[in-house]
C-alpha cells in the first residue's frame, strides 16, 4: 500500500501550501509594520506587495528598520 506522506506529489502540495501561508502571514505583517512607520499607505504600495515572491518578503522585513520613506520600498518591489 502507498503511504500517501511519501509520495512526491503529496509533498509538493504541502510544500506550496506552507509558501503560501508564509506569504500571506509574511505580507500582513509587513503591511502592519509599514503603516505603524509611515502611516496609512497608498493602496498602489499595498498592492505591489501583496504581489511580491516569498523571497522579496523576506528581504522587506529584513530591511523595515533601513526605510525612511515608502518610497525607500521601491528599489524592492517588482
Amino acid at each position: 500500500m502507498i503511504n500517501l506522506e511519501e509520495s512526491s506529489i503529496y509533498r509538493l502540495i504541502i510544500k506550496k501550501g506552507e509558501e503560501r501561508g508564509k506569504r500571506k502571514a509574511l505580507t500582513e505583517m509587513l503591511i502592519q509594520q509599514l503603516t505603524a512607520k509611515f502611516g496609512k499607505l497608498s493602496p498602489d504600495y499595498s498592492e505591489r506587495i501583496k504581489e511580491q515572491e516569498l523571497e522579496t518578503l523576506q528581504v522587506l522585513v529584513a530591511k523595515i528598520f533601513e526605510f525612511n520613506k515608502p518610497e525607500d520600498l521601491e528599489e524592492y518591489l517588482h
